[in-house]
């Protein structure tokens, strides 16, 4: 392990709260939804903007970028599916479930 790692992995400890820098297994849980749900808000709208270019390809008939934009698109719904099921809190979940559900259709308007 190099330096640079050691030194990250100690900075890392070291903000969990507990002294000896270990995290108990609630806070753990706590961290990984919350990472979770920034990781399912950062792909919609990731995938919001690959849809959005995928109309401005097409309608200034740039057929491949279109197409490898539309794929870009749906590639985020169907992270988004995979990892959905995951989240813990309903109504976190169900914000990103409308929101998916805009991004879904707005993929399949293209």
């Amino acid at each position: 392990m190099t330096i640079r790692k050691q030194s990250h992995r100690a900075g890392i400890k070291q903000t969990m709260g507990m002294p000896n820098g270990e995290m108990d297994f609630e806070q753990l849980q706590i961290t990984y939804q919350q990472h979770l749900r920034d990781f399912i808000e950062v792909e919609i709208e990731l995938g919001l903007t690959f849809a959005e270019f995928a109309r401005l390809e097409r309608d200034s008939g740039n057929v491949e970028h279109f197409r490898q934009a539309r794929f870009d698109a749906e590639t985020a719904v169907s992270s988004v599916r995979r990892f959905l099921p995951r989240l813990s809190d309903p109504e976190a979940q169900a914000v990103a479930v409308e929101r998916l559900e805009k991004l879904r259709q707005t993929v399949s308007a293209l």
